[in-house]
């Protein structure tokens, strides 16, 4: 037995001897995605803490990938001089990825010929730099 909500959606239409299910859909309903996030981020730390590791892990990823292409390597290549996977490089190029540590940086890092380099800012001064859109303060 389906739910009323769902059985609201549901409409059914005759066309010869077949009924046809249809579904209704609510009008397209514009959504102001920087003022949303303005306005979570503004009445939650959690929320702005959470925006700006990922702006933080995004920015990392970014320039994870744009060094190995610089280098002229796939993913396969670059596994290869690290000795692990292709699956092990797409997931530390892959925004979601939880899984990073710094010795997994580093190799990435050291075999396109490059060393990270770790300096500490103050968050203010962090987020003059990184500012969220749509958020005024």
């Amino acid at each position: 037995m389906k739910s009323k909500s769902l059985q609201k959606d549901l409409a059914t239409t005759s066309r010869g001897s077949r009924n046809k299910r249809v579904k209704k859909y609510l009008p397209y309903h514009e959504v102001d995605l920087e003022a949303e996030i303005a306005e979570l981020v503004t009445h939650s730390y959690e929320a702005r803490l959470a925006y700006e590791e990922d702006e933080s892990v995004t920015e990392l990823v970014l320039m994870l990938i744009a060094l190995r292409e610089k280098a002229g390597l796939t993913q396969k290549d670059l596994a290869q001089k690290m000795g692990i996977s292709q699956q092990m490089v797409s997931k530390l190029e892959h925004i979601d990825y939880e899984g990073r540590t710094f010795a997994l940086l580093w190799r990435h890092l050291d075999a396109l010929g490059y060393r990270p380099v770790i300096k500490f800012e103050p968050i203010e001064k962090w987020r003059k730099k990184h500012p969220i859109p749509g958020l005024k303060e």
